[in-house]
């Protein structure tokens, strides 16, 4: 029931009175105690949510934060972006949503919004996004009781909010109950100052934290397999540093094994097409190697998983290319978009295969294959599951 408020006269005292028994009767949930993880988000996504969150190179968003005295963006980079973390606990009580957020890897003294969101494509009501409490406005600062999170010096922040049924933000959008909402979105702005009820200029969305489940979303943990030859191994090593991997001479057997990763593939319905966007991090890589990253079909076709990267590696990484980015210190991240009609190395469409397989590889000799065919491949992640494609 939409328990929005209403004019009713005195002559109506007992329907307004049985409005309010009927109203208070729904309670706004979870009916069971819900967690979810925050998923991050590049800045040069597009994103359909919280208002004015164009897609934006990574450095100009950092180049305004430094121009507003968000100190802590001078030694954040992209890598530290795509790495935050969050746990989100949502549960009903006392009649209310209390919901618990913690967040790691944020930008050191970075401002930052929460709130809640249904895109367009929800099959929850149009088209809407409103502050998770009342919404902050002004300079930086501390603001407990609103919706606003000031990261530490450590980059850490956290948020608790207690939302009634009838919470209304300042154009009176009302709360509900969580089953009106998609996703939590947590914005950080640039500007170093909030707009209220409004996200503002100069905001982007750092991570999504789902309310529901969604089976259009994979989100998942990577573990490295296991490398069971070790000449094999030390040989792969020997032709990597004789290609220009520097890093390779010094990096070991126990140094592959221990490398991890995350993957979030997210698909949307934009209309008459879809589209899947994808988003790999990964600690432990060889530092400034050649990874690209792949999905296996289950009649063991490879499909490039962002566009096919082709020839010798220079360390910059094409914008969607199915490239993985490797920092000095082995972080690697990949950001790539896919739809139906994107092909694989036969030319089949996505959409014509069951693909069941993330992989990700590295290239010994320092170049890459479109086709996944390069000599000297060797497969550091592998993850079995249903693609969303």
């Amino acid at each position: 029931m939409n328990c929005s408020p209403i004019t009713i006269s005195r002559r109506a005292v007992a329907l307004s009175t049985l409005l309010a028994v009927a109203c208070s009767a729904e309670p706004p949930g979870p009916a069971q105690p819900r967690a979810g993880e925050l998923r991050p988000r590049a800045p040069e996504e597009f994103l359909d949510g919280t208002g004015d969150d164009l897609p934006t190179p990574f450095a100009d968003v950092r180049s305004q934060a430094l121009a507003a005295g968000v100190a802590g963006m001078a030694s954040y980079d992209l890598q530290d972006w795509v790495r935050a973390r969050g746990t989100l606990d949502v549960r009903e009580v006392d009649g209310r949503s209390e919901f618990s957020l913690a967040v790691s890897g944020l930008v050191p003294g970075g401002l930052y919004t929460v709130w809640l969101v249904r895109p367009l494509a929800s099959g929850r009501g149009t088209r809407m996004a409103i502050p998770l409490g009342p919404g902050f406005g002004g300079p930086a600062r501390e603001a407990p009781g609103t919706n606003v999170l000031l990261a530490n010096a450590a980059g850490d922040a956290s948020l608790k909010m207690a939302l009634a049924p009838d919470f209304t933000d300042g154009l009176d959008r009302q709360y509900e109950s969580i089953d009106a909402w998609d996703e939590l979105q947590l914005a950080f702005h640039a500007d170093n100052r909030g707009y209220g009820f409004r996200p503002g200029p100069s905001h982007w969305v750092q991570g999504i934290v789902p309310l529901h489940e969604d089976p259009g979303v994979l989100h998942a943990r990577l573990s490295s397999t296991v490398f069971a030859n070790p000449p094999q191994f030390a040989a792969a090593m020997q032709l990597a540093t004789a290609a220009g991997v520097a890093a390779a001479a010094a990096y070991s057997i126990e140094d592959w094994t221990r490398a991890v990763g995350r993957v979030t593939a997210a698909r949307l319905s934009l209309g008459v097409t879809t589209e899947t966007r994808v988003l790999i991090t990964a600690e432990g890589l060889i530092p400034g190697g050649a990874y690209s990253a792949w999905l296996r079909a289950d009649d063991g076709t490879l499909c490039a998983l962002g566009d096919p990267r082709t020839g010798p590696n220079h360390g910059e990484r094409p914008t969607w290319s199915s490239q993985l980015a490797v920092d000095a210190e082995g972080r690697g991240f990949l950001r790539a978009l896919v739809t139906p009609t994107s092909r694989c190395v036969d030319q089949g469409a996505f959409g014509s295969k069951r693909l069941r397989r993330i992989e990700v590889h590295f290239h010994a000799r320092n170049t890459f294959d479109a086709n996944g065919a390069a000599p000297d491949t060797f497969l550091q992640f592998s993850f079995d599951a249903e693609f969303p494609s």
